[in-house]
């Protein structure tokens, strides 16, 4: 596995995303109010000898799947429930924040 992008790659792309999408829409009309993100992802589970021997997720592309490989591969899911770091009881807008009368 060559290009090995792992888990923890895929969580940091789309909290990237999220906050982009969320700076592009502040002054957009129509706005999303972010309740969760699902992802569904296979992974193959791989153990490195380097540093004392490490655990990673590695999450596998459609090339992948398809390669007749001994990997043990798993189905995940993760469910991620955004939050901001200044009101982590309120659920973020992917369009900027609140407007005052905005429900």
């Amino acid at each position: 596995m060559a290009d090995e992008v792992e888990l923890y790659d895929v969580i940091s792309k789309v909290r990237g995303d999220l906050v982009r999408a969320m700076w592009e829409g502040e002054d957009k009309d129509l706005r999303f109010r972010l309740e969760s993100v699902e992802l569904q992802l296979e992974v193959a589970v791989v153990k490195t000898t380097k540093g004392g021997g490490k655990v990673k997720l590695v999450v596998l592309d459609a090339d992948a799947a398809k390669e007749k490989a001994t990997t043990n591969r798993h189905h995940v899911k993760v469910v991620l429930s955004p939050r901001l770091a200044g009101t982590p009881d309120e659920q973020p807008w992917v369009s900027g924040p609140t407007v005052e009368g905005e429900e």
